[in-house]
């Protein structure tokens, strides 16, 4: 009987555990960004979604891109209270690498952080413009 009750409790805690370590959650990934090849300014190319079911505070990061590292960043942007996945100085070049996988990862520091999967692909020969502007 003492077994029970003690195996019982410990069941309880550990749900009760795993139902306030919740790691953060993405809305929105995995999808994908374009970016041009003659892009040389840094600018914002997605901004997260994601929530803590627990409300906990959390950050957010790149765990890697591949197929090279250096072009992307993560930032919390306090102008729209987001984290953001931006270029960076870019150097794209379409013959060398037409596409690339980011993984974002967002960590509330209890858990696992959670990842998701940004895909960017570079569009050959071609700058981002914005026209009519008032």
């Amino acid at each position: 009987m003492l077994f029970s009750i003690v195996h019982y409790i410990l069941l309880l805690a550990f749900v009760w555990k795993e139902s306030l370590c919740a790691a953060p959650l993405f809305s929105g990934l995995p999808t994908e960004r374009s970016v041009g090849e003659s892009e040389t300014g840094s600018r914002i190319i997605y901004q997260i979604t994601a929530t803590d079911p627990d409300g906990d505070a959390f950050a957010c990061s790149i765990s890697s891109i591949a197929p090279t590292w250096g072009e992307f960043d993560v930032t919390y942007n306090t102008l729209i209270s987001k984290w953001t996945v931006n270029t960076v100085s870019p150097t794209f070049d379409y013959d060398n690498t037409t596409q690339f996988t980011v993984t974002i990862a967002c960590d509330d520091s209890n858990t696992t952080p959670r990842t998701g999967i940004l895909t960017v692909k570079v569009i050959d020969n071609d700058l981002l413009q914005f026209t009519n502007l008032p």
